[in-house]
């Protein structure tokens, strides 16, 4: 099940809410630039997978730090030679199950030459199911997230999801939806 949104439209605190649990970082500005799975496995852990298609393991702290401006904040560019991450939790409810958070399609950032764009259609092309997030406070969902969508597989099944609708009153809430 891939998540897929404008940036910070809030797929990754999705995630953690149907998890109930924090597993992708959602407290850092700007936000993270890989596709990230999270399943099921035997243990708790976090995966980079590289350029070369090998498995790096990552703390957490290093995980935490593969955002755009991680050159900036860190000194370093580890994000640039890894495609994909994956956190592994023991207790994922769901063992056939994977959910994918890509980066916001709306982001300028390039990795390796491509844009968070292209890496985001990729990621959400190659899922079963795609859930899009549309942060409510903007009332409406976007022309630029219709025109992106128009752009996705459309045999793939989608379901569009509000994320802050608690922070709207009633009325409002209503008039989005």
């Amino acid at each position: 099940v891939a998540f897929g949104g404008a940036f910070s439209a809030g797929k990754s605190s999705l995630i953690n809410a149907r998890v109930g649990q924090q597993v992708m970082v959602v407290e850092v500005e700007p936000t993270t630039a890989l596709p990230a799975y999270v399943l099921a496995g035997e243990q708790d852990a976090i995966y980079g997978l590289n350029l070369h298609r090998l498995r790096v393991a990552l703390s957490e702290d290093e995980f935490a730090s593969l955002t755009h401006d991680e050159k900036n904040l860190h000194g370093s560019e580890v994000s640039r030679s890894l495609s994909a991450a994956f956190v592994v939790r023991e207790n994922f409810p769901w063992p056939n199950l994977a959910f994918l958070d890509t980066p916001g399609y709306s982001g300028q950032s390039q990795v390796g030459g491509r844009t968070d764009a292209s890496i985001a259609a990729a990621q959400l092309n190659s899922a079963h199911v795609m859930v899009w997030v549309v942060n409510a406070k903007q009332g409406t969902l976007p022309e630029t997230d219709i025109d992106f969508l128009a752009r996705l597989d459309a045999s793939i099944p989608k379901l569009v999801v509000l994320s802050r609708a608690d922070q709207l009153n009633d009325s409002d809430r209503a008039a989005v939806v």
